[in-house]
């Protein structure tokens, strides 16, 4: 099933939803983290097959009622993995569920998924970031990648059953390593200070990927083409 899976999103994100990635040799050779803009549930699979590794590779960190209820997170733990968290968890929950991140690593996992917006945005805007892949990271020693996904929101955005042909673009920034606590600073100034310079990055690559979009329209233009929907 999860086999069958992939390969649909591989055939969906050729030809229907064309995917376009930007910037992957900037993936770490270690494990690290993933963080990107968070408009569709299509920004998991986007994110996975932009990295040009397997699935399995993979856990995706979502809150507890991302999927909407405990069946439909059983079945989309079956097409790929999940790490999931109450949204207002408490001391010891983050602990086990920084655990369980560190056991999918250890047990071969490449990476984790992480959107700091926490959930998706209602607008196409990007939403203010949340300390979540900052506290993962300096917990675990992980590097995080900023990412940024253009194209998901307008193909299918939150609310929508049906997905519409768009261009997807997947752009991966440098990596931020793991941030020690300065003296005298305490950790929540770390995290803060760790997800300010995440989320500043983000609107970077968002800034070049619409760039990007811009040149390939005047491009399309010229060469006689519809550029709009790209």
């Amino acid at each position: 099933m999860a086999w069958m899976f992939q390969a649909w999103c591989r055939v969906v994100l050729r030809f229907y939803c064309p995917l376009h990635v930007f910037g992957q040799e900037h993936l770490p050779d270690r494990p690290y983290i993933l963080c990107s803009n968070h408009a569709s549930h299509l920004d998991v699979v986007a994110l996975m097959l932009a990295s040009g590794r397997p699935f399995d590779d993979f856990a995706m960190v979502a809150a507890q009622d991302y999927f909407f209820g405990p069946r439909l997170q059983s079945a989309a733990n079956l097409l790929f993995k999940l790490i999931p968290l109450e949204r207002r968890a408490t001391q010891r929950q983050l602990k086990t569920h920084i655990e369980a991140c560190k056991k999918f690593l250890d047990d071969g996992g490449r990476g984790l998924i992480i959107f700091p917006e926490g959930t998706r945005t209602r607008t196409g805007e990007m939403q203010p970031f949340k300390r979540g892949p900052a506290v993962v990271s300096t917990s675990l020693g992980l590097p995080l990648v900023p990412a940024y996904i253009d194209g998901s929101y307008r193909s299918w955005r939150k609310n929508k059953w049906f997905m519409q042909p768009r261009h997807i673009r997947v752009r991966f920034g440098p990596p931020i390593e793991p941030i020690a606590t300065n003296e005298g600073e305490t950790p929540f100034a770390t995290y803060r200070r760790i997800t300010e310079e995440l989320e500043r990055r983000v609107h970077e690559l968002r800034e070049r990927v619409r760039h990007d979009r811009e040149s390939d329209s005047h491009e399309m233009v010229g060469l006689g083409r519809r550029a709009d929907g790209v």
